[in-house]
């Protein structure tokens, strides 16, 4: 801005009332240009929505869940919040982590309404386990007592437990645990 007016001033060699307002229409004119280049990159105005100021114990909180969580989901979650705390706009944000507009801002409010708890993904529909916590269990007790007869295992259990399930399913169970 004193650049500006250094060289407007330079230029006409004199200030009157009329070259005042000239000035300030410059000012004006100046902001905007900076504003719309501050803004998105398609002209419009950005919205900027930015969360309350996170307390201390917030922040750790959601740091935590950016550096340790145990799903890419959260972490991204938490990012985001952190990234609006520091004042980014959700156009910026949508852009770093590489995610729709919509996201972000349904990120923000559930972050505002439910706290962290709003941004853990919620258990979702789906087919039932063939083998619960008991069965994985008593699966890994027939392996300590036979460890490489894996036919043996899968008749001795589907015997005691009344289960019919596949080999491959009894694979992946095991390499679970």
């Amino acid at each position: 801005g004193f650049f500006i007016e250094q060289k407007y001033s330079e230029i006409l060699g004199y200030k009157t009332p009329i070259d005042e307002f000239l000035w300030q229409v410059l000012n004006l004119i100046f902001s905007c240009i900076i504003d719309a280049r501050i803004s998105g990159t398609d002209g419009t105005m950005a919205r900027r929505r930015f969360i309350a100021p996170l307390s201390d114990s917030e922040q750790q909180t959601l740091t935590s869940a950016y550096q340790d969580g145990e799903k890419r989901a959260l972490r991204r979650r938490a990012h985001a919040i952190l990234l609006s705390n520091q004042g980014h706009t959700i156009n910026q944000i949508s852009e770093i982590l590489q995610v729709r507009r919509d996201a972000v801002s349904r990120w923000l409010k559930q972050w505002e309404t439910s706290g962290l708890d709003g941004l853990i993904d919620k258990p979702r529909s789906g087919r039932t386990p063939a083998l619960d916590d008991n069965d994985h269990q008593r699966l890994q007790e027939l392996v300590a007592e036979q460890p490489h007869q894996l036919r043996s295992l899968h008749a001795r259990f589907q015997e005691e437990t009344g289960k019919k399930v596949s080999m491959v399913t009894l694979r992946r169970a095991l390499k679970k645990k």
